[in-house]
Formats: structure tokens, sequence, C-alpha cells
């Protein structure tokens, strides 16, 4: 079985203490954490009747991470400095 041009996304929920005592250094070195882009989201109250961000908002944010990815997939090779 091979994946071709996949996107996957997960969702889930954790305090930052829980993160902090669940990481191990072993996969930290081993790499199972690059794999992943964590989020700290905090959300202090919920308004009713809230709207939610602005579409241009949102618009201009995808726009960013459309150049940044579309930059990132030409990349071949990193070369590490000695």
């Amino acid at each position: 079985m091979k994946a071709t041009s996949p996107h996957i996304a997960i969702l889930g929920h954790i305090t930052p203490d829980e993160f902090r005592a669940k990481m191990q250094d072993s996969e930290m070195a081993g790499g199972t954490y690059n794999r992943f882009l964590p989020i700290f989201c905090h959300r202090n109250l919920i308004l009713p009747e809230s709207r939610g961000a602005d579409a241009q908002l949102i618009d201009n944010l995808a726009h960013g991470w459309r150049t940044v990815l579309n930059d990132a997939a030409k990349v071949d090779q990193v070369q590490l400095s000695s």
C-alpha cells in the first residue's frame, strides 16, 4: 500500500500539563513530534451568538499557509551545517 500526496488531519484535546507528561525524550529524539504541528489554543469564555473570525482574515491566513507549503514542496534536500 502506498499513499501518494497524503493529507491527514488529527485533532486532539489535551492540557499543557498532560502534553508535557506524555511527551517522552525518546519520542522527541526519534522525530515523532516532527510530524505534527501542535497549536495551543485557549478560550477563556464562550460568547453567545459569536460570529468567529472575519472571512478576509481566514483568506489571508490560508494564502500565507499556501505560500509556505508550496515553497516547502520545492525543497528536495535540507543540508545540515556542521
